[in-house]
């Protein structure tokens, strides 16, 4: 591996090659250059569900009460929210936290 340069940075002239056993990089699929130029940009291939698999959708809402939504008999219309509900299956017996803030 290259010395690292005087300037501590790993800069221009103390380039620093990827640590043998660094996390987060296995399977990286590009190459890291000392330039932009001399690198190889790489990204993950999109993930995809296997065929059957089930659709669920995840709503993450704070500060939501009970009866804000319209399938709980809000005051206030949501159409979109009530044939989503109408579709799926009602999780309603849960338990939380007192804190204000996503899990």
């Amino acid at each position: 591996m290259p010395e690292v340069g005087s300037n501590g940075t790993g800069g221009v002239d103390g380039w620093q090659q990827i640590p043998s056993g660094a996390r987060g990089y296995d399977g990286f699929g590009g190459h890291i250059g000392r330039t932009s130029a001399e690198s190889t940009p790489w990204w993950k291939p999109e993930a995809k569900a296997p065929a059957g698999a089930p659709n669920i959708v995840v709503i993450l809402i704070d500060d939501m009460g009970y009866s804000d939504i319209g399938p709980f008999d809000s005051e206030i219309d949501t159409p979109n929210l009530n044939r989503l509900a109408d579709s799926g299956y009602w999780l309603s017996n849960y338990h939380t936290t007192s804190v204000c803030s996503p899990a």
